[in-house]
């Protein structure tokens, strides 16, 4: 079994579990969907001075995102899909995902729980130019990322906690 599908469940399960402890039913529920359509001009589409590819491509990025707030609980889930199209150029065509949980649950009135799981599918080429500034080569990627811990509120500026966190970067997927 691989790795997504076995932690994916059971990090869903931890951060679901506040919602059925509540005795609450006064809760604030949103559900926002959202897209974005862009067309554009690239005159170097692999970053490559000795050989330049141009072409137009196209991008639709519909997502949605669902919120779930209570006086003690926050949840967040969201997802976006990115797909990319070149008009001549299909081989460099693409499909980049998002997908998150992020949850904040008050145990006490300083002390809170907090979650968040994150999967992105992406290809190194866009992340490596928008973090670094360079170009190395286009991979496929899959990353999870997994974080939680807790809080102890000691001001309205100041808190402590420890946090855990996991994350994992798969290449050529």
């Amino acid at each position: 079994m691989s790795f997504k599908f076995a932690v994916l469940p059971y990090a869903i399960l931890i951060l679901f579990l506040p919602l059925f402890l509540l005795d609450s039913s006064a809760a604030e529920t949103t559900l926002t969907p959202s897209l974005s359509l862009k067309v554009e001009y690239d005159d170097n589409i692999d970053f490559d001075s000795n050989n330049e590819i141009d072409d137009f491509s196209g991008s639709a990025v519909p997502g949605l995102q669902f919120e779930y707030l209570t006086e003690l609980l926050q949840f967040t889930a969201y997802g976006e899909v990115d797909f990319k199209h070149y008009y001549d150029e299909t081989n460099f065509d693409r499909t980049n995902q998002l997908y998150g949980i992020n949850s904040k649950y008050q145990m006490a009135e300083r002390f809170y729980l907090l979650g968040k799981f994150e999967f992105r599918k992406d290809e190194t080429i866009d992340s490596q130019l928008e973090e670094t500034g360079r170009v190395f080569e286009r991979d496929r990627r899959e990353r999870y990322y997994a974080d939680g811990g807790f809080r102890y509120q000691m001001s309205e500026l100041s808190e402590i906690g420890p946090n855990l966190y996991y994350e994992k970067t798969n290449f050529n997927c």
